[in-house]
This record gives structure tokens, C-alpha cells and sequence, in this order.
């Protein structure tokens, strides 16, 4: 696998692969990776003839309150992982490479068409302020440096992946892919900030699959939305300190849904502690 530390070179890598009628598949990280990344790249490689995976943590997605400074950075135990499941080139930059004019703190709301800013503040960018303008900002950066023809992304972060498809039609000949959420045996959502939790908030963590998985279950069998400040309490019973939000959207639209339909999907975000998880669930998983 190549490693590459300076766009330049990661940019004379692709523009050789085009050269020989390649195609580039690109699958953006924040790293300490875990088996979901992996099997984006794994997707990625099904698709692709290269695949590009990156390696960043981006400043401007983070508030001023949140985890950066502590957010987990493992790039030798990441290099061994994608290497062994045959990514083919990973981006390194630093943060003066992504954004060489000083603006790598502060999120710009100048890089994305107009009509998808509205999605910036439902569900996780209403407790996040700033988040999704941050993510836009770094996937458009990357994206213009990576030039892929296929980016894939997971659908844990599905308000992420739903900002990064519009932001990709807007970009043109950029297909991007959503691939379903890797969970362990008990079905909570890998993630990197899983790392945080201790063995018994581990177990309180893997309720929440349980608990969503239960109100889509109930919303099938009424037809309507039945979330109330109950559905809060219920998860604060069940260990954890804090909830964020509990609601039905639709998964095309992002529209709250106040009836059954088949692009029905619950978003759940609940706290540990300091730990914040995320969760959903679609019609369609729940019938698998």
C-alpha cells in the first residue's frame, strides 16, 4: 500500500491510475479504524480498481466542547489494517496540507450549495452546531483532492451520508455509496469513540440497538409516531445520562415522519457519560 503525506504526490499516484483507464474508489476517515471502516474499503474495492482511503481529523467538524484533543489517533495500527485488507493508497495530511490559508478551525458555510444547509440543523447538527458545515468543508476538500469516481460512507452516520450525496450531485461525476451500519453480536454500532466506554457502559451502550429497534417495531404495528418524553425517560432508566433525540424521519427526504411508510427510519443520539452515540434503524433493516 502507498502512503502519501503531501496532495502533490497523492495527486500524480491518481492522475497515473486515470492514465491507464483506472478507476478511483475513496473512502474518508477519521481513523482509528475499526471492522465498519474496513468494510467500506472492502465495498470500496468491489467497485473500484484503486481505492484511496484518508486519514484525517478534522478540526472544523468538532465544537469547542467536544472531544478533539482526545479523539482516538492510532495511524500505525491503522496503516497495518487497511494494508491487510488491500486498500491500495491511504492520504495522511496534515492539518496545514487540508487547509494551507489558516482556516482549519473554523467551519465555512461558503463551500455548499445553499439547498442542503437546511439539513445542517435537524437530528445531530441541532446539539452539534457547526458539525456538518465542518464535514462539508473537509469532504469538499478531499474530494477535490482525491478526485474519486466512487466515494463510500457508512450508514451509522446516515444525516452525514444524506449532506455528502447531496453535496456529491451538486459536485457531479462523484457516485456515492451508502453502505449499512457494521454492528458486534449484540448490535451496537462500531465506532471509534466505543473505545471510551468501560465494560458495564458497554453493556448499557449495546441497549440502545434493543431500544430503537423496539419503537420502529411499535410505530409498524400503530401506523403512527408514538415518540414522547416517555421514550426519554425509558432510555435514561436504562443507564444512560443523557438523550439527545429520539425521532422518525423519512430516509429519502429527512422529513420528520409521523406515520408507518416504507422509507420510515428511527435516529437515536444518547450519552454515556461523556460519550456520545448515535444510532438508526430503517424499515427495511427491521424486515431482514
Amino acid at each position: 500500500m502507498r502512503i502519501f503525506k503531501k496532495i502533490s504526490d497523492l495527486r500524480s499516484f491518481i492522475q497515473e491510475a486515470k492514465s491507464q483507464g483506472k478507476t478511483i474508489g475513496f473512502v474518508p476517515t477519521m481513523g482509528a479504524l475499526h471492522a465498519g471502516h474496513l468494510h467500506l474499503v472492502t465495498q470500496a474495492k468491489q467497485k473500484a480498481d484503486i481505492v484511496v482511503a484518508s486519514i484525517f481529523v478534522n478540526p472544523t467538524q468538532f465544537g469547542k466542547n467536544e472531544d478533539l484533543s482526545k479523539y482516538p489517533r492510532k495511524e500505525t495500527e491503522d496503516i497495518a489494517k487497511l494494508t491487510e485488507t488491500g486498500c491500495d493508497a491511504v492520504f495522511l495530511p496534515k492539518i496545514e496540507e487540508i487547509y494551507p490559508s489558516g482556516s482549519g478551525h473554523e467551519p465555512s458555510n461558503k463551500i455548499a450549495p445553499s439547498d442542503i444547509e437546511k439539513y445542517y440543523n435537524i437530528l445531530c447538527g441541532a446539539f452539534r452546531p457547526g458539525h456538518f458545515a465542518g464535514v462539508v468543508q473537509v469532504v469538499s476538500r478531499l474530494f477535490n483532492i482525491v478526485t474519486p469516481d466512487i466515494a463510500v460512507f457508512g450508514e451509522k452516520d446516515f444525516q452525514q451520508l444524506f449532506i455528502i450525496k447531496k453535496l456529491a450531485e451538486d459536485i457531479k461525476n462523484i457516485q456515492t455509496i451508502g453502505v449499512p451500519t457494521i454492528r458486534d453480536e449484540y448490535g451496537l454500532a462500531l465506532s471509534s469513540r466505543n473505545v471510551y466506554l468501560s465494560d458495564d457502559e458497554l453493556a448499557i451502550a449495546r441497549k440502545l440497538n434493543v431500544f430503537i429497534k423496539k419503537k420502529l417495531q411499535n410505530l409498524k404495528s400503530a401506523g403512527i409516531s408514538s415518540i414522547s418524553n416517555n421514550d426519554k425517560t425509558e432510555l435514561l432508566s436504562l443507564g444512560f445520562t443523557r438523550v439527545d433525540y429520539i425521532e422518525f424521519r423519512n430516509s429519502l427526504t429527512l422529513e420528520i415522519e409521523k406515520q408507518y411508510t416504507p422509507q420510515t427510519r428511527i435516529f437515536a443520539a444518547a450519552y454515556i457519560g461523556k460519550t456520545r452515540l448515535i444510532d438508526n434503524l430503517g424499515v427495511k433493516e427491521l424486515l431482514q
